[in-house]
């Protein structure tokens, strides 16, 4: 929502700290909050935090987060290719 400023006015800063309130129990809070990361929008730029993000989400089938990390780390564990 705050992302995409969709009903509301656009805020990455807050888009990121609902994704982090909500990324404990939600694989596509963590996917986002990793797109936010990698892009510095909101959150400090890290390529590393981005990947740990996109890694714990992808672990639960998260299609974008596997090939969101493939893409910034095409050595990522083999058994999450698809």
């Amino acid at each position: 929502m705050y992302e995409h400023g969709e009903g509301t006015e656009q805020s990455y800063d807050k888009a990121a700290e609902w994704y982090a309130k909500a990324a404990g129990q939600n694989a596509l809070a963590k996917y986002h909050l990793g797109c936010l990361y990698e892009a510095g929008k909101g959150v400090p730029r890290s390529v590393d935090k981005a990947k740990e993000l996109y890694a714990d989400s992808a672990e639960w089938e998260n299609e974008g987060a596997r090939r969101s990390i493939l893409r910034v780390d095409p050595n990522w564990k083999e058994e999450y290719r698809r």
